[in-house]
């Protein structure tokens, strides 16, 4: 009987876990079918390997994240916050060559500060900088250079 009742829930996890695929896959079309060609500021879901900021999943990707660092402790958290800003940092990045340029913004002000309590060297926020400052506007790229010259 505990093994029907096993098997019951992995088959209703997996038919709601399909349904919702389904679902968001559909609201994501008739979004883009129905609308205009002007920036769509909402989430969306796609199928790629990575999930960026723009996804409908991402929230849920940040409630885990936070999880772990808030179970981890000395210098596993430290570890995590690390991988967190390289993370957030290649988000970034995706996230500009889309075009969009105000979620890759608020997206690489989380790296850095995730850099800086991670206690690291925030070399590596002045090198994405330097490298991708260019596609900010001014003041957004002025904005992240006094955020890195706070720290």
């Amino acid at each position: 009987m505990q093994k029907f009742n096993i098997v019951f829930f992995v088959v209703a996890v997996a038919v709601a876990g399909f349904v919702l695929f389904v679902s968001l896959q559909s609201a994501n079309q008739q979004l883009l079918s129905a609308g205009e060609q002007a920036k769509v500021t909402a989430s969306k879901f796609y199928v790629t390997r990575e999930i960026l900021p723009d996804h409908a999943l991402y929230p849920l990707l940040m409630v885990l994240d936070r999880l772990r660092l808030e179970m981890a402790e000395g210098a596993r958290k430290s570890d995590l916050q690390l991988a967190y800003a390289k993370r957030r940092m290649f988000y970034a990045k995706k996230l500009l060559e889309k075009g969009n340029q105000e979620l890759a913004y608020s997206t690489l002000s989380k790296a850095l500060h995730y850099l800086n309590q991670s206690g690291a060297d925030l070399s590596l926020g002045q090198e994405f900088l330097a490298t991708y400052g260019a596609a900010f506007s001014d003041e957004y790229r002025a904005s992240l250079e006094s955020l890195i010259d706070s720290f």
